[in-house]
């Protein structure tokens, strides 16, 4: 005899189901909300059938969710959320701001830095200044491309080939497959030039994804005159919850540590050098 097919609900069908329990709907109440019917809720909701993007936003709006639940619903139907990220230079986030700055500032001596979602860095502490005041123009705006075209010329002072190859390839690809995601085309241009830079092999993605992402990785810089070997990692600064920075702007802190912990930095926290984003200013103003 044959089991009749049994159909599991999906993320997309458990969210659905809460937020109509939630605002004490039945399913035949929901579909004459959503002018459908309550067969389609029922197979929504068991995973039968697959909404359109435009579905989901109906059905959000109609339950009258914020951009995080809405978020919420749209990933767990396959969809990537627009829009997530606010403006870090928002009032509201002064808060936020002086918060981050203070942290920047007491991870001195180690170089620290922050960035948004984009292309922007936004603040670092003296540490970071001094470490790349001779890598990056810092006359001006200083940009996450430039920043990390000066780390992969620190993955360069690798003496190991094949790790340096790995290394290079595998941020590349990382950022290769934001940019793709979020339509780049800055960023992907960026990755292609430094693919032509290093003389990357023709099937680069190809071999870097034989090997998974790493958090953190080490690289090379001179620090008074000596080849000093860090780590470099990577941190999200994110909202509580599956959709990342949801409610906040989207933020990810870069750190830097020695590999020896004995190793003495502080000729990095340089008090003359001075630029709009170290993270001082914004600890000491007013706005």
């Amino acid at each position: 005899m044959n089991r009749p097919q049994q159909f599991l609900p999906t993320a997309l069908g458990r969210l659905v189901r809460f937020w109509r329990t939630t605002f004490r709907l039945s399913q035949e109440e929901l579909a004459l909300e959503l002018d459908s019917s309550t067969r389609h809720i029922s197979r929504l909701e068991t995973a039968r059938v697959h909404p359109s993007r435009e579905v989901v936003l109906k059905i959000a709006n109609f339950f009258g969710l914020k951009k995080r639940d809405t978020a919420n619903l749209l990933i767990a139907a396959g969809y990537i959320p627009e829009n997530l990220g606010a403006e870090f230079r928002d009032q509201k986030y002064r808060w936020l701001r002086k918060t981050l700055a203070m942290n920047l500032d007491a991870l001195d001596p180690f170089p620290a830095m922050l960035t948004d979602g984009t292309n922007g860095i936004l603040m670092f502490n003296k540490s970071w200044l001094g470490l790349f005041h001779d890598k990056l123009d810092i006359s001006g705006d200083i940009f996450v491309s430039e920043y990390f075209e000066a780390i992969m010329g620190g993955i360069v002072g690798r003496e190991n080939e094949a790790e340096r190859e790995t290394l290079m390839t595998g941020l590349s690809l990382t950022l290769k497959q934001e940019a793709l995601i979020k339509n780049d085309a800055i960023l992907d241009d960026w990755v292609d030039r430094m693919a032509e830079k290093y003389q990357f092999p023709e099937n680069w993605p190809e071999k870097a994804a034989a090997f998974e992402p790493q958090m953190s990785f080490p690289i090379y810089f001179e620090v008074e005159g000596k080849l000093q070997q860090f780590y470099h990692m990577c941190n999200s600064v994110t909202s509580l919850g599956p959709v990342e920075n949801g409610m906040e702007p989207l933020l990810l802190m870069n750190k830097m540590f020695p590999r020896d912990h004995k190793t003495d930095l502080s000729s990095l926290v340089d008090h003359t050098l001075d630029h709009p984003c170290l993270c001082r200013h914004e600890i000491e103003g007013d706005t």
